[in-house]
Formats: structure tokens, sequence, C-alpha cells
């Protein structure tokens, strides 16, 4: 990939501005310059953002908060809208065919990305994600620091790489990380296989089998046990229609006994509530008996009161206290002469007042309760004697009913006693116990029936089991062909990345050894370069010694260019070099040799340098003069926010 054109808009100090490096000659080496502040740097942060979105070399005040959208002086109108644009336009080989494209970033109200490919004369944009895949295919943004970098970045590479880090960077430029990937991915993937294929399919098809001749033994007892229940089934059935038939010849004897059972149960039932009604009305009558004997003195006795009542032969009633008041109040004399307490005559008086007292309260009380009395028990003698009459009755309709219970009976027995009851109940026992035998047959049928049933299902589920258990068992050998392959690419990639390994060793010290040779002069301080077993560094001078602490600033800068440029070599990826400053640190011939090794590796990439008037000195221009492809100036736009571009000569 080469950069064919930069076209900026609203990018910092460039309003709107491009620049294009155009090749000629056996030199793709184009020379930016340009003094402090123009935007030398800006110019290559710009190319970063663009393809990656970030800016990767601001300087100390920009990253304070300087706004990227360019600001012109104050009253002066954004003549080119509020939108910032970075396009890079590029060219590559694809085959032998040239193919074009354009990356463009644009931020407005929102940041967008695209990728416009014209390969094979075919035009497709490309958005977000894929456009980032295009820029990842040229320049992977882990690598972007080895293909853009700055003099300050170079003297201080050594520091940053360390050895593991430049063992990372080595091996993924080189594509051994590739095949560390894919064997990390073989390794996932035989770990998946092994998992398939392992699980005991084997015990699990044994056990299956084993349960399949379980379940078909089962499946055999059952029909067995089924056959021996149809069997006996068959026989009660045979036995219980024997027996009905020998029952249908004795059917009157059958029926006359049990009409007998139902009689002499129906004959104690009458008599037990016969005995309840006999034993009712000895009840009844032991309470009437005493009211009817005297109820007709009684009726006599009320005649003659209510005869003296009308005669007035009954006295009246006497109070107590008027007798006593006759006593106490000498009105009883005896001969002219009271009678006083103690007297005789006064005691026999007080007794015969005592009779007559009694004898009217006798009048009183016996009219009263024979009056009220005689009519209630005469009531409740005409229901005893209703209630006595009833209870006859029923007493004489059960001894009816018992007579004509007990003349059945003896008619059955007349008819039974020419039977033989005992064979009939022979018969009965005999069909009692086929039909237990009936009920049993069939319940053993039924749970037969329905374990084969199961066995069947089951069985059938057992077969599904073992299909898939063998095609999985299939499955796994199959798997094991494919983990034996897997194994095969392993190591074949295992080999590939050890001798991956070896050649890159060797073509990065054979480059770095030559690269190293053409920037350096001192050939005794620093004869040879090796990397050590971990991708560590080492310059060494023609004793052995490690010199890489010894360097100079400029003499650092060169190993890493020349370092730099082995890892190019080896990595496979083709993008343009850009350097800003890079003869800053270097005077005299080691930057003479700088630029002529800048000048050589131009022959093979782009190469844009952005320097300043002070880097670009005899010894510089002694060697670029005339092999540039082209050599741009910044100069200062229409006010001194500005920057534009300028051709020289």
């Amino acid at each position: 990939m080469r950069i064919e054109e930069i076209k900026l808009q609203n990018y910092r100090q460039y309003a709107d501005a491009a620049i294009r490096f155009e090749p000629a000659g056996n030199h793709d080496l184009h020379i930016v310059l340009g003094d402090n502040g123009l935007g030398k740097t800006n110019l290559m942060n710009a190319v970063e953002w663009c393809l990656y979105g970030e800016e990767y070399h601001l300087s100390a005040k920009s990253a304070a908060g300087l706004d990227m959208l360019h600001q012109p002086p104050a009253g002066m109108p954004q003549e080119f809208g509020s939108a910032i644009k970075v396009q890079v336009d590029i060219s590559w080989q694809s085959g032998k065919a040239a193919c074009y494209g354009s990356f463009r970033r644009e931020i407005d109200t929102h940041e967008t990305f695209a990728f416009l490919s014209n390969a094979d004369d075919d035009s497709k944009v490309y958005e977000g994600n894929d456009a980032r895949r295009w820029v990842e295919r040229f320049i992977p943004r882990g690598m972007r620091d080895k293909y853009f970098f700055d003099a300050e970045q170079l003297l201080h590479f050594f520091d940053a790489n360390d050895p593991g880090t430049i063992k990372n960077a080595l091996f993924k430029l080189s594509r051994v990380k590739v095949l560390d990937t894919v064997i990390s991915h073989l390794d996932d993937l035989r770990t998946d296989l092994q998992k398939k294929s392992s699980g005991g399919l084997s015990g699990k098809i044994n056990d299956l089998v084993q349960e399949k001749e379980r379940l078909k033994k089962e499946q055999t007892q059952a029909q067995k046990d089924l056959d021996g229940a149809c069997d006996d089934q068959k026989k009660a059935r045979e036995g219980l229609d024997s027996v009905d038939m020998e029952l249908r010849k004795t059917a009157d004897a059958h029926d006359l006994d049990a009409r007998r059972q139902r009689l002499e149960k129906d004959r104690e039932d009458v008599r037990e509530t016969l005995a309840q009604k006999t034993h009712q009305r000895t009840l009844l009558v032991t309470r009437i008996y005493p009211t009817l004997a005297c109820l007709e003195a009684l009726i006599a006795f009320q005649a003659v009161l209510l005869k003296k009542e009308e005669n007035k032969e009954i006295p009246p009633r006497v109070a107590p206290e008027v007798i006593r008041a006759i006593l106490d109040k000498d009105h009883v004399c005896l001969c002219g002469e009271p009678i006083s307490e103690g007297d005789d005559h006064y005691k026999r008086l007080a007794e015969l007042l005592s009779l007559v007292e009694n004898t009217s309260r006798f009048g009183e009380i016996v009219n009263t309760k024979v009056r009220g009395g005689v009519p209630a028990l005469l009531t409740g003698a005409k229901k005893d004697v209703t209630l006595a009459r009833e209870i006859m009755q029923e007493i004489d309709d059960l001894n009816t009913r018992i007579t004509t219970v007990q003349r059945e009976l003896s008619d059955i027995h007349d008819s039974l006693l020419g039977l033989d009851i005992q064979r009939i109940d022979a018969l009965e026992r005999s069909r009692s116990s086929f039909v237990q035998h009936l009920e049993f047959s069939s319940g053993r049928i039924g749970q037969q029936k329905r374990l084969l049933v199961s066995s069947a299902d089951r069985l059938q589920q057992l077969e599904g089991d073992l299909d898939k258990a063998m095609q999985q068992a299939n499955v796994a050998k199959a798997t094991l062909s494919r983990i034996a392959v897997v194994d095969r690419a392993r190591q074949a990639c295992d080999n590939a990345r050890q001798e991956r390994i070896g050649l890159i060793r060797s073509a990065v010290e054979h480059d770095f050894q030559d690269r190293l040779g053409e920037l350096m002069w001192k050939t005794q301080s620093f004869a040879s370069v090796d990397l050590d077993i971990n991708y560590g560094v080492h310059v060494r001078d023609d004793r052995g010694h490690d010199a890489l602490g010894t360097m100079s600033q400029g003499e650092t800068q060169a190993v890493a260019i020349a370092f730099t440029l082995a890892l190019h070599t080896v990595s496979g990826y083709e993008g343009p070099l850009m350097i800003d400053a890079p003869l800053a640190k270097t005077t005299g011939r080691m930057r003479q040799n700088m630029a002529q090794m800048l000048l050589e590796l131009s022959k093979s990439k782009q190469v844009v340098m952005f320097v300043m008037p002070s880097e670009f000195t005899s010894e510089a221009k002694e060697v670029f003069q005339g092999n540039t492809a082209t050599f741009n100036e910044l100069v200062q736009g229409r006010y001194e926010k500005e920057t534009t571009f300028g051709m020289r000569g």
C-alpha cells in the first residue's frame, strides 16, 4: 500500500488543503519541509486519525484541549462548515493489477468512517467495521507505531520495547502470531472433539443392550403368565358354567330355601314386635285397673255429696279465727258464768269447736277434689281403654301373621324333605369358588397385558436409544479420525512455527546487520547484532561486548530505524514509512548515512519524511538532491492559524 494523496478540511491548522505524493524515478521518497508549529506532526496525526480514529502524536499543547476543528481568526466565517474531514487516497497491487481506494473519516453531528474501493473495476463502499477490516489488511492497528513514528519515539525505542514486547511485535509482524492463533484454535477444536468422542459410549451401549435383554426376558415371562392366567380364566368359566347348569336343575329348591330363610327372619321380627306390644299392654292394664276399680265408688260418692249439698247438710266453712274469737271474748257462758281458759268446760268446748272447724274443712276439700278429679279420671280411663283395645287388636294381628308364617314354613319344610340340600350347598360353594378364580384370573390378565404394553413401549424406546448410541459411536469413531487429522495439522503448524521462528530470527538478524552496516560508519564499535533467546536486541563491538548502552542519541536512532526496517522485511505488510524529524538527532556522517539508508529504502517502499530546515543540511541535501519524488513545503496561509502546501523544486 502507498499513500497517493491526503485531503484535509477543517482539521486543526488545515482549513482546506491537499498534498499528493506522486512517484517519480527509482525512488518513492517524499519530503515535507516545515518549521516548528506549521503542522508536520499534525499531518501524520491526520493520517492516523483517518485510519484508526486516534491522534497518537499530539503535542502536549494540543493534547491539553485544543479543538480539532480548524479555528479561523475572530470575525472570520467558518468557510467550510463545521465538519472535520480527512481523506487518504491509496493504491495497492492485487496480483499484477493496480487498485485504488480512499479512506474517509468525518465528524459533524456524529463520526463516520468509510472506505471506497475501486479494485477490479468495481467500486464499492465499506463502512464502519467493514472499513476497519481494510485498514487491518494494510497496516494493523497493533503495528501502526512501526510505520508511523517520530525521532523522539526512536530514541526511546528500546526503552519502550522490552524483549517481550519486541518478541510479540516480531511474531505478529511475521505471522507467527497467526500460527499461534491457529494452534490455539486447533487445541480448542481437539478439546471439543475429545468431549464428543468421550462420554463412555461403549459402556452406555452395553447398558442399553443388557437392559434390552432384561426387558425381553421380562416380556417372555409376562407372556407366559398371561397364557397361564387365560387358561385359569377358561377353566374357571367352564366350571362356573357347569355349576350354574346344575343349579338351574334345582332352581325350585334354591328358591324354596331362600323363601324359608326370609320367612324365618320375618317370623323372628314379628315375634319381637309381639313381645313389645304384649309388654306395652301389661303396663297399660296395670295402670287402668286401680282406676276402673275405684271409679264406680267415686261416682257414687260424688252423687251423695251433690245430694247433701242440695239438702244443705254439709256445713259451711268456719274460719279458725272466728272460733278463737269465741273463746277469747267470753261469748260462751255456763249458767251465766264465763268459762275460763283453765276450766275443764273450756277445754271440752275447745275440742268441740276444733271438730267443727275440721268438719267444715272436710266438706270443702272433699267436695272440691271429687268435683274436679272424677271427670279427669273418667276421661283418662276412656283414653287408656281405647289404647288398650288398639294394642289388643295389633296383638291379634301379629298372632295371625305368626300363624300364617308358621304354616308357610311347614309347607316349605314338607317340600324340601325330598331334595338334596347338602348337594345344593356344595354347588353354591363351588360356584363362589369359581367366581373368585374368575375374578382373580381376569385381574392377572389385565396386569400382564399392561406389563406387556409397558415392556413393548420401553423396548421401542431402548431401540431408539440404542440406534442413537450406535450413531454417536459412529460419530465418535469419525471424530477420532478428525482428532488424528487435527493432531497432524497441529504438528504441521508447530513445525511451521518453529521453522518460521528460525527464519524470522535469521532474517531479522541478517537484515538488521545489513541496515545497521549501511547506517553506521563505526564498523569496529558496532561490528555485529544479534537477538537473544528472549528476542532482546544486542549490538556488539569487534570484541563481542554489548555496545547498545554506549551509543549516542543519533546512533540509538539509527539502530531503532534499522531494527524497525528489519521488522518490515519479515512482516509481509506493504505499508508506507512516515517519519517525523528522522535526521534531528544525527550529524555529519551519521546524518548522511541515515539519509542514504532512507533513500535506498525508498526503492522498495514509499518513504515520507517530515523535516525541519535545521535537519535539511548539506549532508542531507547531497543525498536527496535530484532523488526525491516530491518536495513539499509547509507555509503560512492567509492568517497565522492556517497552513498550506507549497512545492519546491
